[in-house]
């Protein structure tokens, strides 16, 4: 004989199954598309072996542990748009699992399932599966780290406690803005303390202890960032507004949860378990506005405060649970599936297509000696004496190590500021001025373009001619060539 639950479950299950496969499509489709600006990073990172993959992981990127499974993919899979994004594939599906995995602990199968399909659809709209970042990997560990929490606060065990330690710990090193991870995690612990009386203030000292321990190591790194805060920032300044709207949504599905709780509606939810997703889906991008205000870095942008993505799915998936009727949550859930392939970016597919500005490029290169000036749109670029560093050059000449091109690749600063322009007059007098052909490559898919069109048609539009080739995405091609004389 079955009972009401069982019949729930029949019903509920097969559409939430239909709608997780269904959010896979946003995260399978852009797998084969051309590499955006960072992910050429990442390759550039890795492309020359381990050794020289930390080394550069230290000093050029915030995620040691990502790049070294990234050398691993490329390794095995060679350099490949699939290979490379595969990593992030598994990190994704993993905290898929995982996140069900907590949602069945705090309350039960269907929460868990409602979180999965949330987080499936958030993360598959923000192309984080199909992305050679380390933000996949990193939510794995961030929602494995949290689901450790819960089992040790659950049953304090030194097992359970070791899992915290080594998963949190992993966590900032698959990057470093994921260590507001630490804040959430002595939140919860804070308060199921408060709240039942575990752990001990002894036991949770001897695990944060262990942790900063593991964490020791990151110091020098994570302080020469802070020194570099500004030569690094390069979003606009967040409006109040524009935090409000981002927090509307965790705040709104607060107010659901506390609503539903306080008439006794729904199924019923632990307040410290509440309390977790809460803070999860808020105080990631809080953070990360505070110091955009407080500080000179600019880092109020949406994958720098991703950490948010598995509590505001965590949120949704309690906030529904407590909605009456099965099948009624199930169509919620199913709606929030098609609603976020109906939104899914229409251009992820070409955006920064440049695979594509690269194989024109090569169709109207002369010889080796073309010059080929790139503005590919790395802050870094700002500092004008990178530009003739070898390594650092080739830096920020990224893409053109996924996508090579022949010529003499060149590349133009970040800005046209006066200090740049200088560079650009040079340029323009030294190199261009005996050339007969040379091409500019520009990403315009930026906060604040660059009018590097412009500025060379001003200079050299008495000797040259100019010609579009595209499009490509948001990635530009100029062809500009000498005038015959008459």
């Amino acid at each position: 004989m079955t009972g009401p639950r069982d019949a729930d479950r029949r019903q509920t299950t097969p559409l939430l199954i239909a709608g997780l496969s269904a959010a896979s499509y946003l995260w399978i489709s852009p797998l084969g598309s051309s590499l955006w600006l960072d992910e050429a990073v990442s390759y550039w990172v890795v492309k020359d072996g381990l050794l020289e993959a930390v080394d550069r992981g230290l000093r050029y990127q915030w995620s040691p542990a990502y790049d070294v499974i990234l050398w691993l993919a490329v390794g095995l899979g060679g350099a490949r748009e699939i290979a490379l994004r595969l990593p992030s594939l598994v990190g994704a599906a993993g905290a898929t699992l995982l996140l069900y995995r907590l949602g069945l602990r705090l309350l039960d199968r269907e929460t868990g399932l409602l979180a999965a399909t949330a987080f499936a659809c958030l993360i598959g709209i923000g192309g984080v599966p199909a992305n050679a970042r380390p933000y996949a990997i990193a939510l794995m560990l961030a929602v494995g780290s949290t689901l450790a929490l819960v089992r040790w606060l659950d049953r304090p065990f030194a097992g359970s406690a070791g899992a915290y330690v080594v998963l949190a710990a992993l966590t900032v090193y698959a990057h470093y803005l994921f260590a507001i991870m630490l804040a959430v995690h002595v939140f919860h612990a804070v308060a199921r303390r408060r709240l039942h009386r575990a752990p001990s203030a002894a036991r949770l000292g001897l695990v944060l202890g262990a942790l900063g321990a593991l964490l020791l190591p990151l110091g020098p790194r994570f302080l020469s960032l802070v020194r570099r805060r500004e030569t690094l920032s390069w979003a606009n300044d967040p409006s109040l507004a524009g935090v409000l709207a981002v927090l509307a949504l965790p705040l709104g599905l607060a107010g659901v949860l506390a609503w539903r709780g306080s008439r006794g509606r729904g199924a019923s939810v632990d307040r410290a378990s509440c309390l977790l997703a809460v803070v999860w889906s808020i105080l990631p991008p809080l953070t990360v506005a505070l110091v955009s205000w407080l500080t000179s870095a600019r880092l109020f942008y949406p994958r720098y405060y991703l950490a948010w993505t598995p509590g505001l799915a965590l949120l949704s998936g309690l906030a529904i649970r407590t909605l009456p009727g099965a099948r009624s949550r199930s169509l919620i859930a199913l709606g929030l599936v098609v609603l976020s392939i109906a939104v899914s970016p229409p251009y992820r597919r070409s955006r920064q297509d440049w695979r594509a500005a690269t194989q024109a490029v090569r169709s109207v290169t002369e010889s080796a000696d073309t010059p080929i000036l790139v503005g590919a749109g790395l802050v870094e670029s700002a500092q004008i004496d990178w530009l003739g560093h070898p390594e650092r050059s080739s830096y920020l000449l990224a893409p053109l190590s996924f996508y090579p091109v022949p010529g003499r690749p060149i590349p133009l600063p970040y800005d046209l500021d006066v200090g740049a322009r200088g560079y650009l007059e040079d340029l323009a007098a030294v190199v261009l001025a005996r050339e007969r052909r040379f091409i500019l490559v520009s990403n315009d898919d930026r906060v604040r373009q660059v009018p590097y069109r412009g500025w060379f048609e001003s200079r050299l539009g008495a000797d040259f001619d100019s010609r579009s080739l595209g499009p490509f995405g948001a990635i530009s091609v100029v062809v500009f060539e000498r005038r015959r004389a008459s």
